[in-house]
Parts: C-alpha cells; structure tokens; sequence
C-alpha cells in the first residue's frame, strides 16, 4: 500500500480582531474542544493565573487559530447539545484560563501591578495593586480599570477558511501538530493524538474519551481506577495500545510498529475518511475497529472479574493482547470460546514463559527472552511473543510469523 502524502495550498486566513468582552459570543458558535485537542490534561491554575496576569499586564497573547467548517456539527456541553461551525484548532488554554478567571475558579497571582495614565484620576494612585483579586473584586472595586485592562483587552484570532475553500483534514493536522504544537514535548502517541483522521478519531473514542470497557477508568473515592489494568492513562498509554493492535491487524509482522509506521497508518489519506481498508496480513478487506473490538473484547472477558488486576501491566497486557488475537484468527470471533478456562490457560502459561529458570540463572540473565520482547518494539519481538505463544498452546507453526 503506497503512502501518498500531499499538502495543498491552505485556504485564505483571515485576521479577526476580538475583545475579551466580545468572546463569549464568538464562542457560541466554536467547538473549542473539538476531539483531538483533547489529551485528558489542562493547564495548571498556576498557569491560568499568569496568563490572566500576563493579560492585565498588557501582554499580547498568542493568535487564537480557528477553522471555520464545511458543514456545521453537533457537540455537546455540559449535556447540553450545541450546533457549532467554527473548530478550534490553537487556543483552549488560553480560554479556559479566561474562562476560569471570570468563573471565580482562580485569582490574579500575587505582585501584578497594573499602570495606567487615568488611575490617578479615578483612585488617586497611578499603580494600582491587583494581587489576589478575584475577578468579582476586580470588576467592582476598579470599574473604569476593568474595563480598560480587562474587557478592552484584544484578541488576536487568524481564521481559516472562506465559503468553498475549508481547511481540508490533512490542514487541519498539519496546523495542530507542525506549526502550532511544534515546540511541545510529546511521545509518539502525544504527537498521533491531534491527527484529523477516521483511524485518529476511533482510537481517541475507544481507549479514551468514550472507552469500550477494556480501557475504562472509574472514579472512586475521587481516584482514577482502571477497570482492568494497573497502569492508568496519563500519556495516552491506552491508545498506543490500542494503536499498535491497529497497526499489527493491518500489517501483521511485516512492518515494526515504530515510529514513522505509526505516524504513517494515521496519516493514510485511505483511513482519512474512514477505517475500512485491506489488510495484507490477513489478506482481506477490513473494518479495523470492527477488528480491533473483537480482540479487545476476548481480552475483557479474561480481565473483568478483576482477579489478577493488580499485575496486569504492559507486559502482561501485549501477551494477552496476541494470545487473544490467535485464538480469534484461529477459531473465529463467533466461537463459543469459555473464558473461564482460558483465563486460567493464560496466566499460566504466561508465567511460565516470563519466569527465570534454573537453564536463565546459570547464564546470568535478567529476563527470559519472551518478557524481554514484551518490553520492546519491532518485528523480531513480535514474532518471538506470538511463536513462543503457538509453541506453548500446541499448535501448529504460522508461516506468517516465519
């Protein structure tokens, strides 16, 4: 399957001067969330803070970058549903600190001073001490300076986009990621997330933000608990996981699941629209979420009654993972399979092949070599987590795995 990548000349941008005071109108219309800004993390309230800070100041924020759409769509807040026609594509936190400031949820930090030619004539005083105010306090204790530092305060938003000419998905990507997220620190899956793509937009759905129930996390106690797992979700583990499974359905054994092929799949202009493609590893068309719920789902099933959650790490989660999928590829998602057995098989055998032996200690090794390819990437380990899996359950050799 050839990778053709193509990034056409960008509709015309045009400059949007706002106030502080105008934006909530202009927001009614603004999916200021849309789905691949959202990573599960916000900015801390010590951000928020010195960017209210920076604000009354007299800073010039960065430009707000907006996308108006082909085709209003519907989102829903606070379980309200909205018809939006603008896309966010560069500036949540900004607004989420306003947002927070006129909330009450945050205060002006300590040591603002704000100075302006009519303070005196107002409050008798050119610098006036704004630490700790709330922004109640702010409003109604300096009105005239309120509305002159706050409410007339300008923002700057480039909007993308005239009627017959929007932002295609590939631009939308390319502004997310490229320009305006380019000095970020992320790892590989951090930097997939913000994809505008079919494939992008599953992955984001089922390990995150509406998980099927293999990846869904509970509050309990005001604690984040994983249903299945030890590990949690903070740098989007879950949908690396869910990733790979994607990648390996698609490509099997033939392409490491590194980097630059990860980066590849979610950029495929055939998986822009949707996530039917043909699968050269299992040498049909597929719906690869059709095909990665069935995986998943037969890994649940072993994992629900939460008996052994507290080890079930990466390591343990890769070797089910293809220990789930052989038995699908095997015998066929419709088999009646019973999981109570098969759990029991797993974790068995599992501990079999990741325990040191007497044969391991005299050579001095740290991990068999199916616990050591558990922890690494690329298609020599695969191969040697599935063939150690085909030889432990008896079957017969795959040359697919060869």
């Amino acid at each position: 399957m050839a990778m053709i990548k193509k990034l056409y000349s960008f509709p015309p941008c045009t400059p949007k001067p706002i106030t502080i005071e105008t934006l909530p109108n202009e927001l009614e219309v603004i999916d200021k969330e849309p789905e691949e800004l959202q990573r599960g993390e916000v900015c801390s309230v010590e951000w928020s803070q010195w960017i209210i800070a920076s604000i009354l100041i007299g800073v010039r924020l960065p430009k707000f970058t907006w996308s108006k759409q082909r085709k209003p769509y519907d989102i829903i807040v606070c379980g309200i549903v909205k018809k939006v026609w603008i896309k966010n594509i560069d500036s949540l936190q900004r607004i989420t600190s306003i947002e927070r400031f006129v909330k009450g949820e945050i205060n002006i930090p300590k040591g603002i001073i704000s100075t302006w030619e009519q303070n005196e004539i107002y409050y008798g005083k050119r610098e006036i001490d704004l630490s700790g105010l709330s922004y109640v306090d702010f409003k109604f204790k300096y009105p005239e300076l309120f509305r002159e530092k706050w409410n007339n305060y300008r923002l700057e938003i480039d909007e993308y986009g005239v009627e017959g000419n929007y932002l295609k998905p590939q631009q939308e990507t390319y502004l997310f990621k490229t320009v305006l997220n380019n000095g970020n620190t992320m790892n590989g899956q951090q930097w997939r997330n913000p994809t505008v793509s079919a494939i992008a937009s599953c992955i984001r759905q089922d390990a995150r933000l509406n998980p099927i129930d293999l990846f869904k996390i509970d509050t309990i106690n005001n604690e984040k608990v994983s249903k299945c797992f030890s590990i949690l979700n903070p740098k989007m583990e879950y949908d690396e996981i869910l990733a790979i499974l994607s990648h390996f359905l698609v490509y099997g054994v033939t392409r490491p699941s590194n980097k630059t092929n990860m980066d590849n799949m979610y950029e495929d202009p055939n998986l822009t629209d949707d996530v039917n493609i043909f699968s050269p590893f299992l040498n049909k068309d597929i719906n690869i979420q059709t095909e990665y719920k069935r995986v998943c789902n037969f890994m649940y099933q072993i994992l629900k009654d939460t008996q052994y959650k507290g080890i079930i790490d990466k390591g343990y989660i890769f070797s089910l993972l293809y220990y789930s999928f052989l038995h699908i590829d095997k015998f066929g998602y419709q088999s009646k399979f019973d999981y109570k057995n098969l759990k029991k098989q797993f974790f068995q055998l599992h501990s079999e092949m990741v325990e040191l032996t007497s044969q391991h200690k005299k050579l001095n090794v740290d991990a068999t070599p199916f616990r050591d390819a558990l922890a690494r990437k690329g298609v020599k380990y695969t191969k040697l987590i599935i063939n150690e899996w085909v030889e432990k359950l008896g079957w017969d050799k795959d040359i697919r795995f060869e």
